[in-house]
């Protein structure tokens, strides 16, 4: 289980442990203090605007969105690593909570979790609420109400970027029953194998890779 902007809690179900969970997050300080992380802590932003891979992936989206009129899948690079410690095809779960609102280049994260996961199995989960840090999420994510962040997400993930193989991800369940951060868990507990029992609302998208 790889843990995408995570801190010092990985929101995991007590009920059902991943074998191993590693971290990603910008504060190695909480990092560190994370009681489920058992392998990588990486410490590194996915915003970072002096970036050339970044710069050159938004001149190349809007290029394509002009000449289309429309959004496009980018293409992103195996050679393009933004978690380059870790291997290809390696992981069985990506976890994004509460996180991708702060996104401001989504499509690569959306490629670099391509590379990531294991083939047709692997799964990413994007759980959120309704809570944020206005003054840092993205406009797209503080102008829409709960559905239409949903769709935000459902179309990033399908269409946001493939892998040079060919590789995309097919979202399989969206779901949207309120948003408190208790429930936050319940996603997770689902890609995990476990029988989700119970508990608050929470909004999730559930993607595969194939």
């Amino acid at each position: 289980f790889l843990d995408l902007g995570s801190s010092w809690v990985s929101h995991l179900p007590t009920s059902k442990r991943p074998k191993e969970v590693w971290l990603h997050g910008m504060n190695s300080e909480e990092l560190e203090r994370n009681p489920d992380g058992t392998g990588y802590r990486i410490v590194r932003s996915f915003n970072d605007p002096h970036d050339s891979i970044n710069a050159a992936l938004l001149s190349s989206a809007a290029d394509k969105q002009k000449a289309a009129g429309t959004s496009s899948r980018i293409q992103v690079s195996l050679s393009e690593f933004l978690l380059g410690e870790i291997p290809d095809n390696s992981v069985d779960v990506i976890g994004a909570c509460a996180c991708f609102q702060y996104w401001r280049f989504p499509e690569r994260v959306v490629g670099e979790s391509l590379r990531l996961l294991k083939p047709n199995t692997g799964q990413m989960v994007i759980s959120f609420s309704d809570r944020m840090f206005e003054s840092k999420a993205v406009g797209a994510w503080k102008s829409n109400n709960c559905s239409e962040r949903i769709h935000y997400v459902s179309r990033m993930l399908e269409q946001g970027a493939t892998l040079d193989d060919g590789c995309k991800f097919v979202v399989e369940e969206t779901i949207m029953e309120g948003a408190t951060m208790a429930a936050l868990t319940m996603p997770f507990t689902k890609a995990l194998g476990k029988r989700m029992m119970g508990g608050d609302p929470f909004v999730a998208v559930v993607a595969r890779k194939i």
